[in-house]
């Protein structure tokens, strides 16, 4: 039963062994604690009775109940094989992708999805940006994946191209696309380089760093 609940934890949060462990030994803890003061106030009368034998027994009740919430993992922390072989990030398939071991299927997906709206990817850090890919993870795709010294990312014209266009990249929010209309185009205003928007305020210059691989001026 308890295995059950360890898997189902596990999946539905999207954790790894350990974390759904810790997660199932901290949930018996608090329960424990809470139930505790309800046990001596409904049995006032047979707690006074109790004998060392008796609280032993509860304790090892509790413990073998931790035992089987808890499910180490695997001692191989190898994820990939010595011989793995490397992968082009920028055109691997959602197919191949989902074959890489402890990759789940909405994470190679979202991987993909988060690749198409870029552009392609610049730079093996951006996984780090990939929603819900754990970092343990996220570090054995890096040493996997490779960019081609040839690869150019897609470019957005952000002085021609359509709103639709601009607000569909992820690095470009919807309030930062209306300034850009409201500040520029539709006053038929020339955006020179990035460091227009950050003077201008429409960016900071982190999102700036961003978004110099993916703007043409």
């Amino acid at each position: 039963m308890f295995k059950k609940i360890h898997k189902v934890t596990r999946d539905y949060f999207s954790l790894t062994n350990k974390e759904a462990s810790g997660l199932l030994v901290v949930f018996v803890g608090i329960l424990f604690f809470l139930l505790t003061p309800l046990t001596f106030s409904w049995f006032p009368n047979k707690l006074e009775n109790f004998s060392n034998k008796q609280d032993q027994q509860m304790l090892d009740s509790l413990v073998t109940i931790i035992d089987q919430a808890y499910v180490p993992e695997s001692k191989t922390t190898e994820v990939f094989p010595t011989n793995q072989e490397l992968l082009n990030i920028n055109t691997i398939s959602l197919s191949k992708l989902k074959t890489i071991k402890h990759l789940e299927t909405k994470i190679a997906e979202r991987i993909i999805k988060f690749r198409d709206k870029l552009g392609g990817f610049h730079s093996t850090e951006q996984l780090d940006e990939v929603y819900g890919l754990k970092k343990a993870l996220c570090e054995k795709l890096k040493a996997i994946f490779f960019i081609e010294d040839s690869f150019e990312v897609k470019k957005i014209a952000i002085n021609s191209d359509n709103f639709k266009t601009l607000v569909s990249h992820p690095y470009l929010s919807s309030a930062e696309c209306k300034l850009i209309f409201s500040s520029y185009r539709d006053q038929h205003k020339t955006i020179n380089n990035i460091n227009t928007l950050v003077r201008d305020g429409i960016i900071d210059s982190k999102k700036a760093q961003k978004l110099t691989y993916y703007l043409r001026f």
